[in-house]
C-alpha cells in the first residue's frame, strides 16, 4: 500500500522535471520528444532541481512545493533566455528546427504564392503556421489571400477572410520578399 510520503517521493520524481520542460518547450526551444526521451530528460532536471533544493537545506515537507515552483522559474526563465538568443541567433536556429518549414515560416509572418495539388496558385501572408514539432499534419493559415491566374495576374478573394491550406496539398511554396512583392 502506498503511503503518503510515497506519493510525495514519485512526486519529486517526476513532477519537477516534466513541468520545467514542457514551460520550456511551450514557450521556448520547440523540438519533437519521444516518451522516452521526456522522461529521461525529466528525471535529470527534477534530479538538479530537488538535488539543488536539498543541498540548500529545504525540510522535506516543503521540499515538493518549493520544487515544483522551482521548475515553473526555471522552465520560463530558460524559455525567456532561448527566446532572446534565438531572437539574435537566427541563422543558428537552422540545425535545432525540425524542418526547414519551421525555420522559415515560424520566423515572423511572410508573403508566400503556393501552387496547390489541383494546379490552382494562391498567394497571401502566413497568419499561422503548424510546428512539426507538434503535428504530422503540417498546414498554413493565409490572410490578405488572391489567386494568381496563369498570365500572372492577381484576382482577389473577395469574401474570404484567409485560406487554410493543408501541407498535403502544397505541391510548390514560394517565399516572397517583402510586402512590395506581393503587392506589385
Amino acid at each position: 500500500m502506498f503511503s503518503a510520503s510515497d506519493l510525495r517521493d514519485t512526486l519529486l520524481l517526476l513532477a519537477p522535471g516534466f513541468l520545467a520542460l514542457k514551460i520550456f518547450a511551450w514557450r521556448g526551444f520547440r523540438a519533437r520528444r519521444t516518451d522516452l526521451e521526456w522522461t529521461m530528460w525529466s528525471l535529470l532536471v527534477a534530479g538538479v532541481i530537488n538535488g539543488t533544493l536539498v543541498f540548500t537545506g529545504w525540510p522535506q515537507p516543503a521540499l515538493l512545493v518549493a520544487s515544483l515552483l522551482f521548475a515553473v522559474a526555471l522552465g520560463i526563465g530558460l524559455a525567456g533566455l532561448w527566446e532572446w538568443w534565438a531572437a539574435h541567433h537566427e541563422h543558428a536556429l537552422a540545425p535545432v528546427t525540425a524542418r526547414a518549414w519551421d525555420a522559415v515560416l515560424l520566423e515572423r509572418s511572410r508573403w508566400i504564392q503556393v501552387r496547390l495539388k489541383d494546379g490552382a496558385t494562391v498567394r497571401g501572408r502566413t497568419r499561422t503556421v503548424a510546428e512539426s514539432a507538434t503535428t504530422d499534419d503540417l498546414d498554413l493559415y493565409l490572410t490578405q489571400c488572391e489567386w494568381v491566374l496563369r498570365d500572372g495576374t492577381r484576382k482577389p478573394m473577395t469574401g474570404v477572410e484567409g485560406l487554410l491550406v493543408p501541407r498535403s496539398d502544397i505541391t510548390r511554396l514560394q517565399v516572397l520578399q517583402g510586402k512590395s512583392t506581393a503587392e506589385t
